[in-house]
């Protein structure tokens, strides 16, 4: 296929995998209509957690993901929690013109992003950083049942895959 864009090879990290606790940490938390200090991952979850780490919004791959994880019905199945190092402005404009009904955290630091070994430099401009796209569907208390990691850029998961991850932790599958 010829595309009109680069596919680029990411550099190799090590996230943690399936099995492991999903790391957290003290963080904005972004709706369509508010931010508050809250936990990421959150520590409240009824069931299964979909946590989304993905590039600034507006780029075009975040936009895919979260039209991908509705489309697969993930947004309605399980609590969707994204990151990204976007301020919380950015993050409630693109919740309000899109319509997720997901929370977003954000991240301009990149901890978390270290935190999980999903950071990745922009560009060759040292330190301007970037949330490596990857996907973990989680237990209530935060332990990791599925793993998908950007391998290169852009990449985007099978978001069917995401949908029988999260409905293997509620027992459906």
């Amino acid at each position: 296929m010829d595309l009109p864009f680069d596919v680029t090879p990411l550099p190799a990290n090590a996230p943690p995998a399936v099995g492991d606790p999903l790391p957290g940490a003290e963080v904005t938390l972004v709706t369509a209509e508010t931010w508050q200090a809250g936990h990421f991952p959150p520590q409240d979850a009824a069931g299964p957690v979909t946590v989304v780490f993905h590039p600034m919004i507006g780029s075009f791959p975040t936009t895919y993901l979260y039209a991908g994880l509705s489309e697969a019905g993930v947004t309605e199945q399980s609590q969707v929690v994204g990151v990204t190092v976007s301020d919380p402005y950015a993050i409630a404009g693109f919740l309000r013109e899109h319509g997720h009904p997901v929370t977003i955290a954000s991240d301009p630091s990149c901890a978390m992003a270290q935190a999980t070994d999903l950071s990745l430099e922009v560009d060759g401009l040292p330190g301007l950083e970037a949330h490596r796209p990857a996907v973990f569907v989680t237990t209530a208390d935060g332990t990791i049942q599925y793993r998908w990691v950007a391998d290169e850029w852009p990449e985007f998961p099978t978001y069917d895959e995401i949908a029988d991850a999260v409905a293997s932790v509620r027992g459906g599958r």
